[in-house]
């Protein structure tokens, strides 16, 4: 059976995931299974639910839409690899078999009245590992003191190489029972609001029977208080920790606790306990387990960390992309008759990138370079854009410097450099006969290439001042018949098969339902129209200035 799960990308820590079930709402209401933080998400923005053996995304009607794909929906099926977008939250949809459901964190901590107990050992976390060779005298017991510091270095090394939370527990509690006899063990995390812990991964070797796991709150706290590693022997008859019910209770023979510290500061506590009278714990197990508490702090950390930044970026991200988007509006007043091409190319382009296998990262640049790939045209005199009829020779000279014009532009923005190949090849034929350079075949950038198609069809399915736009299956014919002297002939094959399979007439009718046009009944220019503008809302021309209502 098939579970679906949506992955955090951006908007929330990066890897963190959500379980659909067989429905979960999402949005920014308390009650939604997915809860989204911002004012720019609907109270109720969406819902994903199981429809037979497939799942669903549908809007509920949000102010702001919804995107598969880059793509506003309204309801849809989903595909394993979609990419959900409400605002600022993006989400992966993934599929896995999951022949039993994972169970969430069952340890309980046990509340019980404060008392004073003391330990059977206690130690400093810090000077740990030097203390593994202390007594070793025997060169048996010395080469498996080595052997187990060599497991301490790859530990901390597997530690370090790890960025998702979830799956860094996972590894931090493997290598802890690969050292130490464990037979359940649990990681508990400080909560920096409430001073409280809350365990976020358990273990439990597979001989014993499956039992919920309950710690003692007494025990967390003394670690917690103290700093220190803390190791009880024989549980179920030290009168020490009697009044620690949960002890005696579940046959507890043996437990440790092991601080995890960063900077002095407490990052969450490891806890290890043994079950009847098989295995025990020892001191030397006490320092192991103090010495793997250190990288695992570290590492936990740096996840952290790493999950900020990289959230963080993505908010600045998203940042320059408005802020691109807002440039190519402005771009657009100049030029009506091309409002909304900035963005129907980059729909295209990232659906040809995408069928020819490009990374992730590739595939936000090809957003980016090809929402602004016309920006060089802000250069270019308003007269010679709006013109009606054919260019002359020396207006078409000037409109053919409009790819050098916007690479000169984002050149000098380190952010933008990436950006330079979609601006400054994108009007260059793989025959040779483009410009500015005639480049030819392989001398093209790849970015250029690719562009060169998505740009040409939606210029020839579109309104230009000097001609009515074609249907798209000419313009798919044309794009066909060019193949190997206007375009690259692999850049055409992925442009096919994302027309058979449907991909470009959604793209088309999506971007038709995020930007549409009127006439002004003045001047005859086009007018966009605000998704939330009413009947009786006045639009403002932007060439004559002149207020119209729909």
């Amino acid at each position: 059976m098939q579970e679906a799960l949506l992955v955090a990308t951006s908007g929330l820590p990066p890897g963190r995931k959500f379980r659909v079930g067989r429905r979960a709402c999402v949005g920014r209401a308390p009650g939604n299974d997915i809860l989204l933080p911002s004012p720019h998400v609907s109270r109720r923005h969406a819902v994903i639910e199981k429809r037979g053996e497939q799942f669903a995304l549908t809007d509920l009607g949000s102010r702001n839409g919804t995107r598969v794909n880059g793509q506003l929906v309204n309801s849809r099926l989903l595909r394993h690899g979609d990419r959900i977008s409400l605002e600022e939250f993006g989400f992966d949809f993934l599929l896995e078999e999951s022949p039993r459901p994972d169970k969430p964190c069952s340890t309980r901590i046990v509340h019980l009245p404060d008392s004073e107990h003391s330990v059977a050992a206690e130690i400093d976390v810090s000077p740990t590992i030097p203390r593994l060779f202390e007594g070793a005298g025997a060169s048996e017991q010395l080469e498996a003191f080595r052997r187990t510091y060599r497991i301490l270095v790859k530990a901390g090394e597997a530690f370090g190489l790890e960025r998702d939370l979830s799956s860094l527990f996972g590894k931090i509690l493997d290598y802890v029972f690969e050292v130490v006899p464990a037979h359940r063990g649990v990681i508990f995390l400080s909560d920096e609001h409430s001073a409280d812990f809350h365990p976020v991964a358990e273990k439990v070797r597979d001989s014993l029977p499956d039992k919920k796991i309950e710690v003692s709150r007494t025990l967390l706290q003394k670690v917690a208080d103290g700093k220190k590693a803390i190791l009880t022997t024989n549980a179920v008859t030290d009168l020490r920790f009697r009044s620690s019910q949960s002890i005696p209770l579940h046959d507890i023979r043996s437990a440790m606790c092991s601080p995890m510290l960063h900077d002095g500061e407490l990052v969450g506590i490891v806890y290890l306990d043994t079950v009847g009278i098989v295995e025990r714990f020892d001191e030397r197990g006490l320092q192991l387990l103090a010495a793997i508490s250190g990288p695992a702090a570290i590492a936990v950390e740096n996840a952290r960390y790493l999950a900020e930044l990289e959230l963080k970026s993505r908010q600045l991200e998203k940042s320059y992309y408005d802020t691109l988007k807002v440039v190519v509006s402005s771009l657009e007043v100049r030029d009506y008759y091309t409002i909304g091409h900035g963005r129907r190319v980059a729909l295209f382009a990232r659906i040809i990138a995408e069928e020819m296998g490009w990374t992730e990262e590739q595939l936000k640049l090809v957003e980016m370079g090809a929402l602004i790939h016309d920006l060089g045209k802000i250069g270019i005199e308003d007269a010679i854009l709006r013109k009606e009829k054919k260019l002359t020779d020396a207006e078409m000279e000037q409109m053919q410097l409009h790819p050098e014009i916007g690479a000169r532009i984002v050149s000098d923005v380190d952010f933008l450099k990436p950006l330079v190949p979609f601006l400054l090849y994108h009007q260059e034929h793989y025959d040779g006969t483009g410009y500015p350079y005639g480049l030819k075949g392989e001398e093209i950038p790849g970015e250029g290439r690719l562009l060169a198609v998505a740009d040409a069809f939606d210029a020839m399915t579109s309104d230009r001042p000097y001609r009515k736009a074609m249907a798209a299956e000419q313009a798919l014919r044309i794009i066909t018949e060019e193949s190997g002297r206007q375009f690259d002939p692999r850049g055409v094959e992925a442009f096919l098969r994302a027309w058979n399979k449907g991909r470009i007439t959604e793209a088309m009718l999506s971007s038709a339902e995020e930007v549409k046009t009127v006439e002004c009944p003045y001047c005859s220019s086009k007018i966009e129209i605000h998704p939330d503008s009413s009947d009786n809302y006045p639009l403002r021309c932007t060439q004559c200035h002149r207020r119209a209502r729909l």
